[in-house]
């Protein structure tokens, strides 16, 4: 084991004259409890230490270095539809310092994508790749923790069979939440899947139109339909370890049913409870609900695929 390596964590990917190179950063003891970890890596960045030994490498290091020590168990991954709890619940989850939590950080992304850029990359390198850096996020750092949550990006759906074949073995969670709920919240903080053409829009499962460009909310809702659809045809598979929640049942009930379905506990600490009460995306402000917004669904798909889903996840409740 190379105990110089301690700590430090992959976190960008980058393709350039036909070659990948992989950037690292020290992690330290670092407790990951920002909403998302593009602004953990910017914390890190400023912290004193990040820049020691190296900051780049080939793959094939990050591949055949051995970790410095076991990593902790991936316990679940949470999938979400966008604005609809998730970033809620993993700040809740990180409030306990026995929990890794990994917020769409993006280097799991660019591995997923590697194919945008490379074509010559194999599933088998792929599947690699993310499983090894899914270890290396696992690291056992503080010598504290025993759970490890990986938040993916609401896309991601859109891989959930290469991923359910690589970890056979791991829940999965996923969330949802109705769709004018979700768009009216894109309304006042557009996230970069809905809008049109900064997201690959053959991964969202659109072809792209003027139409779109004219219309960020209808794209929006279209490419949330996708997501709706992706979640029914997970439904169908069931899969043993799949569990769903939809936000529009409450907040407090969420947590309780991942610790229950996720943790197997029956109790959620108080702590974790009272994250829950505070802005998902700054925990020093007071959450006092969602604005209500105007907004009239013009794709009706997406209303019925969520009508849909809705039904078949308190299906899923009533027979459990």
């Amino acid at each position: 084991m190379r105990s110089e390596l301690s700590c430090w964590l992959p976190y960008d990917l980058t393709f350039e004259d036909g070659n990948w190179k992989c950037l690292w950063i020290y992690g330290g003891e670092h407790h990951f409890n920002e909403p998302f970890f593009d602004e953990t890596i910017q914390l890190l960045k400023i912290k004193k230490g990040s820049n020691r030994f190296f900051s780049c490498t080939s793959l094939s290091f990050l591949l055949d270095t051995a970790l410095p020590s076991p990593p902790v168990p991936l316990t679940c991954f949470i999938f979400h539809v966008s604005r609809c709890g998730s970033t809620l619940l993993s700040q809740s989850l990180s409030v306990d310092h026995k929990h890794i939590v990994i917020s769409e950080a993006p280097i799991f992304d660019q591995i997923l994508r590697m194919r945008e850029l490379d074509a010559n990359i194999s599933e088998n390198e792929i599947e690699e790749l993310f499983k090894k850096t899914t270890a290396w996020y696992g690291q056992n750092r503080t010598k504290e923790y025993q759970k490890y949550f990986i938040k993916l990006d609401s896309w991601h759906i859109h891989f959930y069979e290469r991923l359910r074949k690589w970890f056979p073995e791991t829940p999965f969670y996923f969330l949802s939440r109705e769709p004018n709920a979700v768009v009216t919240s894109h309304l006042k903080r557009r996230g970069i899947h809905a809008i049109p053409g900064y997201v690959n829009s053959s991964l969202l499962k659109i072809n792209l139109t003027e139409q779109h460009y004219q219309d960020f909310n209808y794209y929006t809702e279209i490419v949330l339909d996708n997501f709706y659809k992706g979640y029914l045809n997970v439904l169908a598979e069931h899969h043993p370890l799949n569990y769903f929640y939809d936000y529009g049942s409450g907040s407090n009930e969420m947590l309780y049913h991942f610790y229950q379905k996720i943790l197997v506990q029956n109790s959620v600490p108080e702590e974790n409870l009272q994250r829950l009460t505070k802005h998902s995306k700054d925990a020093s402000v007071i959450f006092n609900g969602d604005e209500k917004v105007s907004y009239q669904i013009k794709h009706v798909d997406v209303i019925l695929n969520y009508k849909l889903l809705l039904e078949k996840i308190s299906s899923l409740s009533c027979a459990k």
